[in-house]
């Protein structure tokens, strides 16, 4: 706990709050825009898939991606201005709790903007004429909501490790974008579309938001969930810290 109420004093938050306050107004307006075009014209049960799906692709598979590939530079770049990772190799601190630290930080204002936007879904049903919970409860959302954010941890880690390999946002920014509208892609592929994204790293926000289903996970469907989520992170904190050991000698 220390070492995250160091690493989250150290951060500007702020910029971190309003840039993703900012991409989730964009993404917002998008999807209650295309929504109004076409909900009058649809039956009831629908009209709420259409908020939720144009919710969720604008959100967890074209913008936020970008969001959380800022967030990890933006955090990992106070290290290297500083030589911090430099300096804890040279008295034998321990890096692996310091980056763990910052990307736990990270997912806490990512945690806190998915509340946000829970709260512009809410209010665009209820201010929407047509549209309400009452054929998915407002509990299932939430709940899907909460999956979507899990399904940032994943690629929080693979992030990490693209920053710190290459040292530069532009890069981390680039490749995260270019996973982002690949992730986008696979929703038009068919089955085996279907298949790789639900291990991808950057199609996890919207796999737990159930975009495509919009019904419960299975069992299964969780373990592999879960699986994924667990394995890129693991894989990426366990590169990245292999990485700034090499590069801090």
């Amino acid at each position: 706990m220390k070492f995250l109420y160091n690493e989250w004093n150290k951060q500007d938050t702020r910029i971190l709050v309003a840039i993703g306050l900012v991409f989730i107004a964009v993404t917002s307006i998008v999807a209650i825009s295309i929504t109004l075009s076409y909900v009058y014209e649809l039956p009831l049960d629908r009209g709420m898939s259409l908020l939720w799906e144009q919710s969720t692709i604008w959100h967890g598979s074209l913008f936020f991606p970008i969001v959380v590939s800022l967030f990890v530079a933006q955090s990992l770049t106070s290290e290297d201005e500083r030589k911090g990772w430099q300096f804890m190799k040279a008295n034998n601190m321990c890096v692996g709790q310091t980056l763990l630290a910052k990307l736990l930080s990270i997912f806490i204002v990512i945690a806190a903007l998915q509340v946000v936007v829970c709260m512009v879904f809410v209010g665009a049903v209820l201010m929407i004429d047509g549209l309400s919970f009452a054929h998915i409860s407002l509990l299932t959302f939430i709940h899907w909501f909460a999956l979507g954010t899990v399904g940032t941890v994943g690629l929080i880690g693979v992030q990490s490790y693209i920053y710190i390999r290459f040292r530069s946002l532009a890069t981390a920014v680039g490749i995260a974008t270019a996973g982002s509208f690949s992730g986008f892609a696979l929703f038009f592929v068919g089955n085996l579309g279907e298949v790789i994204r639900l291990i991808y790293p950057y199609t996890q926000m919207t796999v737990g938001f159930r975009t495509r289903e919009l019904t419960p996970m299975t069992p299964t469907e969780l373990l592999v969930f879960m699986t994924a989520n667990i394995i890129w992170f693991s894989l990426g904190v366990r590169l990245s810290i292999q990485r700034i050991k090499k590069e801090a000698i």
